[in-house]
C-alpha cells in the first residue's frame, strides 16, 4: 500500500497536463517517461 501512495505522489509532482491514470499508463508504456517522472522526484 505504501508503494502505491509513493508512486501516486511522484506522479502528482510531475508537471504534465495528463490525468494520473494516463501518467501511470504512460510510465508502463514508455520507459523514457518513467525516467522523467523519477527524475522530477530527485530535483
Amino acid at each position: 500500500a505504501w508503494l502505491n501512495r509513493f508512486i501516486l505522489s511522484l506522479l502528482k509532482q510531475h508537471p504534465g497536463k495528463g490525468s494520473l491514470v494516463m501518467k501511470r499508463r504512460s510510465c508502463g508504456w514508455n520507459e523514457e517517461f518513467l525516467l522523467e517522472v523519477l527524475n522530477v522526484a530527485t530535483l
